[in-house]
Protein backbone atom coordinates (compact mmCIF):
# COMPACT_ATOMS: atom_id res chain seq x y z
CA UNK A 1 0.00 0.00 0.00
CA UNK A 2 3.05 1.86 -0.45
CA UNK A 3 0.89 4.48 -3.09
CA UNK A 4 -1.94 4.47 -0.82
CA UNK A 5 -4.15 7.75 -0.39
CA UNK A 6 -3.81 8.28 2.66
CA UNK A 7 -7.24 9.66 3.24
CA UNK A 8 -8.23 6.69 2.55
CA UNK A 9 -6.72 4.91 4.83
CA UNK A 10 -7.33 7.24 7.40
CA UNK A 11 -11.03 6.46 6.86
CA UNK A 12 -10.15 2.96 7.52
CA UNK A 13 -8.35 3.55 10.80
CA UNK A 14 -10.99 5.74 11.58
CA UNK A 15 -14.05 3.01 11.24
CA UNK A 16 -11.79 0.60 13.91
CA UNK A 17 -11.20 3.44 15.97
CA UNK A 18 -14.62 4.22 16.60
CA UNK A 19 -15.99 0.86 17.22
CA UNK A 20 -12.79 0.77 19.90
CA UNK A 21 -14.01 4.12 21.65
CA UNK A 22 -18.27 2.58 21.24
CA UNK A 23 -16.45 -0.67 23.48
CA UNK A 24 -18.32 -3.01 20.68
CA UNK A 25 -15.13 -4.93 21.07
CA UNK A 26 -15.65 -6.99 24.11
CA UNK A 27 -12.54 -9.00 24.41
CA UNK A 28 -10.49 -6.67 26.05
CA UNK A 29 -7.30 -8.50 25.07
CA UNK A 30 -7.88 -8.54 21.69
CA UNK A 31 -9.16 -4.34 22.46
CA UNK A 32 -5.22 -3.74 23.59
CA UNK A 33 -3.92 -5.49 20.33
CA UNK A 34 -6.47 -3.39 18.12
CA UNK A 35 -5.15 -0.28 19.89
CA UNK A 36 -1.31 -1.25 19.49
CA UNK A 37 -2.42 -1.78 15.78
CA UNK A 38 -4.32 1.51 15.12
CA UNK A 39 -1.89 3.17 16.90
CA UNK A 40 1.41 2.06 14.66
CA UNK A 41 -1.03 2.29 11.29
CA UNK A 42 -1.90 6.38 12.32
CA UNK A 43 1.85 6.66 13.42
CA UNK A 44 3.26 5.51 9.78
CA UNK A 45 0.45 8.44 8.18
CA UNK A 46 1.24 10.87 10.55
CA UNK A 47 -1.58 11.12 12.33
CA UNK A 48 0.87 11.44 15.71
CA UNK A 49 -1.93 12.61 18.04
CA UNK A 50 -4.62 9.78 17.03
CA UNK A 51 -1.01 6.93 17.38
CA UNK A 52 -0.72 8.70 20.80
CA UNK A 53 -4.45 8.08 22.20
CA UNK A 54 -4.42 4.63 20.82
CA UNK A 55 -1.23 3.82 22.31
CA UNK A 56 -1.80 4.82 25.48
CA UNK A 57 -4.57 3.13 25.66
CA UNK A 58 -3.41 -0.04 24.82
CA UNK A 59 -0.76 0.76 27.66
CA UNK A 60 -3.32 1.12 29.53
CA UNK A 61 -5.15 -2.06 28.96
CA UNK A 62 -2.04 -4.55 28.89
CA UNK A 63 -0.83 -3.10 32.31
CA UNK A 64 -4.02 -3.69 33.99
CA UNK A 65 -4.78 -6.94 32.57
CA UNK A 66 -1.32 -8.28 32.46
CA UNK A 67 0.70 -6.36 34.56
CA UNK A 68 3.54 -3.67 33.82
CA UNK A 69 6.36 -6.51 32.67
CA UNK A 70 4.52 -8.32 30.56
CA UNK A 71 5.97 -9.05 27.12
CA UNK A 72 2.44 -7.85 25.42
CA UNK A 73 2.91 -4.64 27.74
CA UNK A 74 6.64 -3.99 26.55
CA UNK A 75 5.31 -4.31 23.39
CA UNK A 76 3.01 -1.78 23.67
CA UNK A 77 5.50 0.71 25.68
CA UNK A 78 8.01 -0.45 22.69
CA UNK A 79 5.49 1.27 19.98
CA UNK A 80 4.95 4.45 21.73
CA UNK A 81 9.20 4.45 22.33
CA UNK A 82 8.99 4.61 17.89
CA UNK A 83 6.25 6.92 17.93
CA UNK A 84 8.54 9.69 19.96
CA UNK A 85 11.34 8.68 17.62
CA UNK A 86 8.85 9.57 14.78
CA UNK A 87 7.76 12.78 16.75
CA UNK A 88 11.33 13.59 16.57
CA UNK A 89 11.40 13.80 20.32
CA UNK A 90 14.79 11.85 20.61
CA UNK A 91 15.86 11.76 23.90
CA UNK A 92 12.52 10.31 25.19
CA UNK A 93 12.18 7.93 22.88
CA UNK A 94 16.35 6.56 23.72
CA UNK A 95 15.51 6.91 27.73
CA UNK A 96 12.00 4.61 26.95
CA UNK A 97 14.20 2.39 24.95
CA UNK A 98 17.12 2.21 27.17
CA UNK A 99 14.48 1.09 30.07
CA UNK A 100 12.70 -1.36 27.97
CA UNK A 101 16.05 -3.14 27.24
CA UNK A 102 16.29 -5.64 30.02
CA UNK A 103 13.20 -6.55 30.40
CA UNK A 104 12.92 -7.39 26.40
CA UNK A 105 16.16 -9.63 27.00
CA UNK A 106 14.97 -10.83 30.18
CA UNK A 107 11.33 -11.73 28.81
CA UNK A 108 12.55 -12.86 25.08
CA UNK A 109 16.58 -13.75 25.31
CA UNK A 110 19.82 -11.50 24.47
CA UNK A 111 20.18 -13.27 20.93
CA UNK A 112 16.13 -13.05 19.45
CA UNK A 113 15.76 -11.32 16.60
CA UNK A 114 13.21 -8.89 18.54
CA UNK A 115 15.58 -8.46 21.10
CA UNK A 116 18.22 -7.11 18.12
CA UNK A 117 16.31 -5.26 16.55
CA UNK A 118 15.45 -2.92 19.61
CA UNK A 119 19.42 -2.84 20.26
CA UNK A 120 19.61 -1.57 16.28
CA UNK A 121 16.95 1.31 17.16
CA UNK A 122 18.55 2.23 20.61
CA UNK A 123 21.63 2.58 18.35
CA UNK A 124 20.03 4.84 15.72
CA UNK A 125 18.62 6.62 18.27
CA UNK A 126 22.28 7.75 19.73
CA UNK A 127 23.27 8.44 16.46
CA UNK A 128 20.48 10.88 16.11
CA UNK A 129 21.54 12.63 19.46
CA UNK A 130 25.17 13.12 17.71
CA UNK A 131 26.16 10.53 20.20
CA UNK A 132 28.58 9.34 18.05
CA UNK A 133 30.87 7.15 19.72
CA UNK A 134 28.21 5.85 22.19
CA UNK A 135 25.84 5.03 18.70
CA UNK A 136 29.08 3.36 16.78
CA UNK A 137 29.73 0.91 19.73
CA UNK A 138 26.23 0.05 19.85
CA UNK A 139 25.77 0.07 16.23
CA UNK A 140 28.58 -2.68 15.52
CA UNK A 141 27.76 -4.82 18.41
CA UNK A 142 24.18 -5.23 17.25
CA UNK A 143 25.40 -5.62 13.78
CA UNK A 144 27.64 -8.44 14.50
CA UNK A 145 25.15 -10.13 16.31
CA UNK A 146 22.86 -9.87 13.36
CA UNK A 147 25.49 -11.49 10.84
CA UNK A 148 25.96 -14.22 13.77
CA UNK A 149 22.30 -14.97 14.63
CA UNK A 150 20.45 -13.87 11.47
CA UNK A 151 22.62 -14.35 8.51
CA UNK A 152 24.28 -11.42 6.29
CA UNK A 153 21.29 -10.70 4.04
CA UNK A 154 18.48 -10.77 6.46
CA UNK A 155 16.74 -7.54 6.82
CA UNK A 156 17.72 -6.90 10.76
CA UNK A 157 21.55 -7.18 9.63
CA UNK A 158 20.96 -4.41 6.51
CA UNK A 159 19.82 -2.28 8.78
CA UNK A 160 22.23 -2.29 11.46
CA UNK A 161 25.15 -2.10 8.27
CA UNK A 162 23.03 1.29 7.08
CA UNK A 163 23.12 2.44 10.73
CA UNK A 164 27.28 2.14 10.58
CA UNK A 165 27.23 3.67 7.74
CA UNK A 166 25.26 6.77 8.76
CA UNK A 167 27.25 7.05 11.78
CA UNK A 168 31.11 6.66 10.31
CA UNK A 169 29.05 9.26 8.00
CA UNK A 170 28.75 11.48 10.44
CA UNK A 171 31.85 10.89 12.00
CA UNK A 172 33.08 12.53 9.04
CA UNK A 173 34.97 9.06 6.94
CA UNK A 174 32.95 8.95 4.47
CA UNK A 175 34.73 6.51 2.16
CA UNK A 176 34.37 3.69 5.29
CA UNK A 177 30.31 4.37 5.02
CA UNK A 178 30.20 4.05 1.75
CA UNK A 179 31.56 0.74 1.76
CA UNK A 180 28.17 -0.30 4.62
CA UNK A 181 26.12 1.48 2.04
CA UNK A 182 27.28 -0.33 -1.03
CA UNK A 183 26.84 -3.57 1.06
CA UNK A 184 23.51 -2.58 1.90
CA UNK A 185 22.47 -1.53 -1.54
CA UNK A 186 23.39 -4.16 -3.31
CA UNK A 187 21.99 -7.03 -1.36
CA UNK A 188 18.62 -5.12 -1.35
CA UNK A 189 19.17 -4.95 -5.42
CA UNK A 190 19.59 -8.18 -5.33
CA UNK A 191 16.50 -9.52 -2.84
CA UNK A 192 13.86 -6.83 -3.53
CA UNK A 193 15.06 -5.15 -7.27
CA UNK A 194 16.06 -2.07 -8.05
CA UNK A 195 13.11 -0.21 -7.14
CA UNK A 196 12.26 -1.06 -3.92
CA UNK A 197 12.22 1.68 -1.49
CA UNK A 198 14.83 -0.18 0.92
CA UNK A 199 16.97 -0.27 -2.33
CA UNK A 200 15.97 3.83 -2.89
CA UNK A 201 17.03 4.44 0.37
CA UNK A 202 20.54 2.79 -0.19
CA UNK A 203 21.21 4.86 -2.79
CA UNK A 204 19.81 8.27 -0.83
CA UNK A 205 22.64 7.50 1.57
CA UNK A 206 24.96 6.56 -1.28
CA UNK A 207 24.70 9.95 -2.22
CA UNK A 208 25.31 11.68 1.52
CA UNK A 209 28.82 9.92 1.40
CA UNK A 210 29.05 11.96 -2.13
CA UNK A 211 28.37 15.13 -1.07
CA UNK A 212 30.51 14.49 2.14
CA UNK A 213 33.18 13.75 -0.54
CA UNK A 214 31.81 17.04 -2.67
CA UNK A 215 31.09 14.95 -5.92
CA UNK A 216 28.19 17.26 -6.11
CA UNK A 217 27.00 16.45 -9.49
CA UNK A 218 27.14 12.54 -8.93
CA UNK A 219 24.84 13.39 -5.49
CA UNK A 220 22.41 15.08 -7.21
CA UNK A 221 21.76 12.35 -10.34
CA UNK A 222 21.34 9.83 -7.68
CA UNK A 223 19.16 11.73 -5.17
CA UNK A 224 17.27 12.96 -8.70
CA UNK A 225 17.04 8.79 -9.14
CA UNK A 226 15.52 8.07 -6.28
CA UNK A 227 13.14 10.84 -6.46
CA UNK A 228 11.48 9.82 -9.60
CA UNK A 229 11.07 6.50 -8.88
CA UNK A 230 9.82 6.85 -5.48
CA UNK A 231 7.54 9.41 -6.74
CA UNK A 232 6.25 6.95 -9.47
CA UNK A 233 5.78 3.82 -6.50
CA UNK A 234 4.69 5.42 -3.38
CA UNK A 235 3.23 8.73 -4.25
CA UNK A 236 4.48 12.48 -4.29
CA UNK A 237 2.65 12.46 -0.08
CA UNK A 238 4.75 9.86 1.25
CA UNK A 239 7.49 10.26 3.95
CA UNK A 240 9.88 8.64 1.79
CA UNK A 241 9.56 10.88 -1.31
CA UNK A 242 9.46 14.08 1.10
CA UNK A 243 12.46 12.83 2.31
CA UNK A 244 14.17 12.16 -0.35
CA UNK A 245 13.08 15.30 -1.96
CA UNK A 246 14.27 17.16 1.04
CA UNK A 247 17.68 15.72 0.23
CA UNK A 248 17.60 16.54 -3.69
CA UNK A 249 16.97 19.86 -2.69
CA UNK A 250 19.94 20.04 -0.75
CA UNK A 251 21.83 18.59 -3.23
CA UNK A 252 21.12 21.64 -4.97
CA UNK A 253 21.85 24.03 -2.88
CA UNK A 254 25.38 22.13 -3.19
CA UNK A 255 25.61 22.42 -6.95
CA UNK A 256 24.62 26.44 -6.90
CA UNK A 257 21.02 25.33 -8.06
CA UNK A 258 19.28 27.92 -5.88
CA UNK A 259 16.29 28.66 -7.59
CA UNK A 260 15.67 24.40 -7.70
CA UNK A 261 16.25 24.13 -4.30
CA UNK A 262 13.57 26.14 -3.22
CA UNK A 263 10.90 25.62 -6.19
CA UNK A 264 11.42 21.89 -4.61
CA UNK A 265 11.33 23.04 -1.06
CA UNK A 266 8.07 25.14 -1.44
CA UNK A 267 6.30 21.91 -3.36
CA UNK A 268 7.26 19.82 -0.11
CA UNK A 269 6.08 22.45 2.04
CA UNK A 270 2.75 22.34 0.62
CA UNK A 271 2.50 18.75 0.17
CA UNK A 272 3.48 17.91 3.87
CA UNK A 273 1.34 20.35 5.13
CA UNK A 274 -1.68 19.02 3.59
CA UNK A 275 -0.35 15.20 3.99
CA UNK A 276 1.25 15.23 7.40
CA UNK A 277 0.48 15.88 10.78
CA UNK A 278 1.58 19.55 11.87
CA UNK A 279 4.12 18.13 14.28
CA UNK A 280 5.78 15.81 11.97
CA UNK A 281 9.69 16.19 11.83
CA UNK A 282 9.13 16.56 7.90
CA UNK A 283 6.45 19.81 8.48
CA UNK A 284 9.63 20.96 11.34
CA UNK A 285 12.62 20.23 9.33
CA UNK A 286 11.16 21.89 5.66
CA UNK A 287 10.79 25.46 7.20
CA UNK A 288 14.38 25.55 8.47
CA UNK A 289 15.80 24.41 5.66
CA UNK A 290 14.13 26.68 3.25
CA UNK A 291 14.43 29.55 5.17
CA UNK A 292 18.41 29.14 4.87
CA UNK A 293 17.40 28.88 0.92
CA UNK A 294 15.95 31.79 0.70
CA UNK A 295 18.97 33.47 3.13
CA UNK A 296 21.03 32.59 -0.14
CA UNK A 297 18.52 33.62 -2.28
CA UNK A 298 18.45 37.46 -1.14
CA UNK A 299 14.75 36.56 0.08
CA UNK A 300 15.98 38.19 3.45
CA UNK A 301 12.77 39.45 4.50
CA UNK A 302 11.07 35.75 4.30
CA UNK A 303 14.04 34.05 5.28
CA UNK A 304 13.92 35.71 8.36
CA UNK A 305 10.52 35.44 9.70
CA UNK A 306 10.36 31.54 8.23
CA UNK A 307 13.83 31.13 10.59
CA UNK A 308 11.68 33.13 13.34
CA UNK A 309 8.50 30.50 12.88
CA UNK A 310 10.58 27.59 12.42
CA UNK A 311 12.75 27.77 15.76
CA UNK A 312 9.34 28.43 17.97
CA UNK A 313 7.74 25.93 16.41
CA UNK A 314 10.14 23.53 17.28
CA UNK A 315 10.87 24.32 20.51
CA UNK A 316 6.70 24.74 21.16
CA UNK A 317 6.47 20.86 19.44
CA UNK A 318 9.90 19.16 20.72
CA UNK A 319 10.73 21.41 23.78
CA UNK A 320 13.76 23.69 24.13
CA UNK A 321 16.07 20.57 25.37
CA UNK A 322 15.02 18.25 22.31
CA UNK A 323 17.84 17.16 20.38
CA UNK A 324 16.51 17.94 17.05
CA UNK A 325 14.66 20.97 18.20
CA UNK A 326 18.26 22.57 18.89
CA UNK A 327 19.28 21.12 15.00
CA UNK A 328 16.84 23.70 13.79
CA UNK A 329 17.22 26.36 16.34
CA UNK A 330 21.17 26.41 15.09
CA UNK A 331 19.84 26.38 11.63
CA UNK A 332 17.96 29.55 12.06
CA UNK A 333 20.93 30.93 13.77
CA UNK A 334 22.85 30.37 10.93
CA UNK A 335 20.48 31.75 9.12
CA UNK A 336 20.34 35.03 11.17
CA UNK A 337 24.18 35.07 10.97
CA UNK A 338 23.94 35.10 7.17
CA UNK A 339 21.47 38.32 7.46
CA UNK A 340 23.65 39.64 9.39
CA UNK A 341 21.15 39.60 12.40
CA UNK A 342 23.68 38.81 15.36
CA UNK A 343 20.85 39.68 18.28
CA UNK A 344 18.65 36.82 17.13
CA UNK A 345 21.28 34.48 16.41
CA UNK A 346 22.23 34.49 20.01
CA UNK A 347 18.59 34.19 21.56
Amino acid sequence: ALGSDTSLLQRIFDDTATKLERSEIEDERIAGELHLLIGHAYSSIGDFHASEHHLQQSIRIRERLLGSEDIETIRSRMQLALLRSNQGRMREAVRMNEELHPHLVRLVGPEEKETIGHEINLAQGYWALEELERARALGEAALAKAERVLGEDDEYTLNAANNVGLVLNSLGHPAEAERYFQRVHETWRREVGPDHPATLTAIGNLALTLLARHEVEEAERLHSDVVNTLTRICGEEHVRTLNARMGLAGAYVATGKLGEAQALLENVADVAKRALSPEHKINLGIQSQLAGVYAQSGRHGDAADLARESAAKARRVLGDRSPLALRYVDRSAITFETLRLPDEAHD
